[in-house]
């Protein structure tokens, strides 16, 4: 599998190309790297940006080149959100849109970790540049198959994600499980960071 990186205005896309992962695949195990970011360089919350369009699958993402703002001025807390009329975040209209994330999940504790998503509709995770999870295409409320994830040390490792919105309930929160951990919970917000701009 490769990535390739695709400009939009500003904004960077990540894309698939060469050996594209099914709907609901299961990744293979893999291992990240902590980033080499200092505290005093990065802020609480995830940076996030919209776009308005109708979407079957996010790779559509990667034919758009426009935004309504770019990066929003406000970050969102945690990607922890559901809603029955379709409304996530700011992003101020209920159907038809799309959000790419960006920023930093501080793991506490090293080890082999599970990250999952549960989504309404279509998403795809990457963490240190692999996707973690692929449920690209339009569905309904669901977790995705957790991937496993070997963290090297406690420390931030960057992430982003791209998620659409069709119609309807929407939903994307993203769900960890640690070493020792009974269960996949909401990744808290105490674990997200992104860059200062």
């Amino acid at each position: 599998m490769i990535l390739r990186i695709l400009a939009a205005g500003s904004l960077t896309l990540l894309a698939l190309t060469g050996t594209a992962l099914a709907q609901g695949t299961t990744v293979p195990p893999f291992a990240v790297k902590i980033a080499n970011v200092a505290d005093d360089a990065v802020i609480p919350g995830v940076k996030v940006a919209y776009w308005y369009a109708e979407f079957e699958h996010v790779d559509k993402f990667a034919k758009l080149t426009t935004t309504k703002q770019g990066w929003s001025p406000k970050p969102i807390a945690a990607v922890n959100g559901c809603d029955a009329n379709g409304k996530l975040f700011d992003a101020g209209v209920i159907e038809n849109y799309g959000i790419k994330g960006s920023g930093f999940l501080r793991f506490p504790k090293e080890g082999e970790w599970k990250i999952a998503v549960k989504s309404n509709d279509g998403v795809r995770l990457w963490l240190d540049g692999t996707v973690a999870v692929n449920d690209p295409e339009v569905h309904g409320s669901r977790m995705s198959k957790p991937a496993v994830v070997t963290v090297p040390a406690a420390g931030a490792v960057p992430f982003e994600f791209l998620y659409f919105q069709k119609k309807g309930l929407a939903c994307l929160e993203m769900h960890w499980q640690g070493p020792g951990d009974a269960a996949l919970t909401a990744i808290p917000a105490s674990a997200y960071v992104h860059q200062k701009p």
